[in-house]
């Protein structure tokens, strides 16, 4: 998954804001892990969502939509590089 320090550069490339709150509230180690799973599953976004608006604001929501998009992305492409090894060149 992309660090916390990747995460707020990424948004503030996109959004021009880093939204630093938004990943600290998703992935901060003081948080407990299963606490941390529950906030990124897809299930609970639309909850989560909301949650993220109530706290920092509407723009903060699209914030964390792209963390999720951002973390999912990264979770499919190294699942796929266990599935599917890149053969090496003899």
């Amino acid at each position: 998954m992309p660090s916390l320090r990747e995460h707020i550069e990424l948004c503030r490339k996109r959004q021009g804001r880093g939204f630093e709150e938004v990943h600290k509230w998703l992935d901060s180690p003081e948080i407990p892990l299963f606490l941390r799973i529950l906030r990124h599953m897809p299930f609970l976004s639309e909850r989560n969502g909301k949650r993220i608006e109530n706290l920092f604001g509407k723009d903060a929501r699209r914030a964390f939509e792209n963390h999720i998009r951002d973390d999912m992305e990264c979770a499919k492409k190294k699942i796929m590089s266990i599935l599917l090894p890149r053969r090496r060149a003899n």
